[in-house]
């Protein structure tokens, strides 16, 4: 092939010559076809011919079920992705001294993003390409818009290719995706090119000449080339644009420029390599030692098979009859000379067994896995401690912490192409995408507009979805500690179990809490005001509303905001104030208590008081007299 720069052709050329480009790295690189498919054999425990539609489900071999397996690798896999991948970080945006503006978009756009995390099954999916990178390597999510929509989806490894020399530092300018795709679907979206879809030829596999016989799938390659970037003003610009297409063979379907820093991938890689793009997976590291486990224990099953199964042994000229040896109760048997003997054999010497014991645990050992862990077994016991269980699971954890920085950085990553594709549907297409996103007990419909924020005004974080253990036990123990320091108080404690089967009564329990922090929360962000009622836990309203109103000063918020949350708090205050009625008793009889506050409190408070719409519950006749009392 000659060197052809498809990002530099003509657009009557370009789709064939991406094409060829495809071609020949595809053959230059199928060495790591042939890798991925010995990965997964080892994983999968099947002899399958390859990685295509039509090989993945068909094997080489046909006595699979009559071979004793122990696949550790498997075993390592399935326990890592359940230690890492079972957490579901969550991509957090916050604002640099920014202000009250910036602050408030910044919060939308947390839900939004965990809106679109929801609507697109990322921590689902994300799981899958976990699972990609400990068996393969390296694990690929790509985002992408369709009919004016955010789409995201697992990417098989084999389906993205990088020029190997263009990727030696592990940042390649260009990526192609190699794919197949309905017939049908890809006339849908592009209608214009439907007799060059037609004609396109039906899908033959990449690495064999089978076509497929019923399906009506093609192939399609989509690429990128990065722009040339600069700076100006501090700025990064575009000092020349790359270039984005889609082609099939015959026809090229989208032909647009790439403007974008990065490509719409996010990749997870399992161990990353010294140099290159690819990585390593737990496969990779293990398929010496797991294929010599599987040598062991063919040759045990032989053995055991043809070597430990009882023999008679009887003397020449005895005059035993071979009928006469049988598992017959009470049998007599006669004979001349020596009695014949049964004899077992020994099939395996205790040397294999051994070895073999200590190839599975060096297995787990160099992964970094307990193996009662990958037994599902607690090695501290059944009445073992929270704080017990915390440490065991601090001690194996720090040996997954650079794995598990990687799978919070492919969440990031993840947000990052969302925002990326929002803002290109918003400024291109002027497509104003909303997503429901969850809002305490309740959903609240986020659109991008109101909260298309600048990236150099925020920073993003990745945040676990709780600071605690995951187990009942240890968290029960460290959230019982932090009530003993006196960092929370039991309610927020009960909160912060989260525990499904208590969530009910919790719920029930925390609410008078809850509300009072969704009104100060909703008045500043509204700009609307509610109103304080007696039946609310008006103390705790008073305290957190001391609090919230100082960070709110500190952040900067609109005056007209603050004075919303001083309305709340004074009015809170006269109610509480208020005499308490007895049983049976009238309210004229009552007797009315003063303020105790200074004097300024009091003029502030009546004066805001005559501002404030109260509650229907609350008489207007008694807080006439109350100020009168004062």
């Amino acid at each position: 092939m000659q060197n052809v720069k498809w990002w530099e052709s003509s657009k009557e050329a370009v789709g064939d010559d991406l094409i060829e480009t495809v071609n020949s790295l595809i053959q230059e690189q199928n060495y790591r076809t042939e890798m991925n498919i010995k990965h997964a054999r080892l994983y999968g425990n099947m002899d399958i011919l390859g990685l295509s539609a039509f090989e993945y489900t068909r094997s080489n071999s046909q006595d699979l079920d009559n071979k004793v397996t122990m696949n550790v690798i498997q075993s390592c896999v399935d326990t890592s992705e359940s230690k890492i991948a079972s957490k579901r970080p969550e991509p957090m945006f916050l604002t640099e001294a920014g202000d009250f503006d910036a602050q408030t978009k910044a919060k939308k756009l947390n839900k939004f993003v965990n809106g679109m995390f929801y609507d697109q099954g990322v921590y689902e999916k994300a799981a899958l390409c976990f699972k990609d990178s400990a068996v393969f390597g390296s694990g690929l999510f790509h985002v992408y818009s369709e009919n004016q929509r955010i789409q995201a989806e697992r990417v098989f490894p084999n389906e993205l290719i990088v020029d190997e020399e263009d990727a030696f530092y592990g940042n390649p300018q260009c990526k192609y995706r190699y794919k197949s795709i309905d017939r049908g679907v890809i006339k849908a979206a592009f209608p214009k090119f439907e007799s060059q879809i037609d004609s396109a030829p039906t899908m033959r596999d990449q690495y064999t000449a089978i076509p497929t016989r019923f399906s009506n799938r093609i192939q399609i390659v989509e690429s990128w080339k990065l722009p040339i970037m600069g700076e100006k003003n501090g700025k990064p610009v575009v000092l020349k644009e790359g270039r984005h297409i889609l082609a099939i063979q015959g026809a090229t379907l989208l032909d647009e420029p790439w403007t974008r820093e990065g490509f719409p991938f996010a990749k997870l890689g399992y161990n990353p390599r010294l140099y290159g793009y690819w990585d390593q997976g737990i496969a990779e590291i293990l398929v010496g030692k797991q294929i010599e486990i599987n040598k062991i224990l063919r040759n045990i099953q032989l053995a055991q098979y043809f070597c430990s199964t009882p023999i008679w042994m009887k003397e020449v000229g005895s005059k035993v009859l071979d009928s006469h040896l049988n598992n017959r109760i009470g049998n007599i048997v006669t004979f001349k000379g020596i009695a014949p003997q049964l004899q077992t054999f020994r099939s395996v010497n205790p040397e294999m067994y051994q070895h073999l014991m200590w190839l599975i645990n060096n297995c787990y050992e160099e992964v970094g896995i307990s193996q009662l862990a990958a037994q599902s077994k607690n090695p501290l016991g059944a009445n073992a401690s929270g704080k017990a269980l915390l440490t065991f699971n601090d001690f194996e954890t720090e040996r997954f912490s650079r794995v598990g920085q990687r799978w919070e950085q492919f969440h990031m990553d993840i947000a990052k192409l969302m925002i990326e594709e929002a803002k290109s549907l918003h400024k291109n297409d002027k497509v104003n995408l909303s997503v429901k996103a969850e809002s305490g007990a309740f959903v609240e419909t986020i659109k991008f507009s109101d909260i298309s924020l600048e990236e150099s005004k925020y920073v993003m974080k990745v945040w676990p979805v709780s600071a605690f253990s995951s187990t009942p036990a240890a968290k029960l123990q460290e959230i019982t500690e932090g009530m003993q320091a006196g960092l929370f108080d039991a309610d927020t404690a009960m909160d912060l179990l989260d525990f499904p089967d208590l969530e009910n009564k919790i719920s029930l329990r925390t609410s008078k809490k809850k509300l009072v922090e969704k009104i100060y929360e909703k008045m500043v962000d509204t700009a609307e005001y509610m109103p304080a009622e007696p039946f609310m836990d008006l103390a705790y309203a008073i305290d957190y509303g001391q609090n919230y109103y100082c960070m709110c000063k500190m952040n900067e918020v609109p005056d007209d905001r603050l004075e919303l949350i001083r309305r709340f708090m004074s009015q809170a205050e006269i109610i509480l104030a208020a005499p308490q009625l007895e049983e049976g008793e009238d309210f004229t009889e009552a007797e009315i208590q003063p303020f105790e506050d200074d004097a300024s409190d009091v003029d502030m408070a009546s004066d805001m008081a005559s501002d404030v719409d109260m509650a229907s519950d609350v008489d207007m006749a008694q807080e006439e007299m109350l100020l009168e009392g004062v």
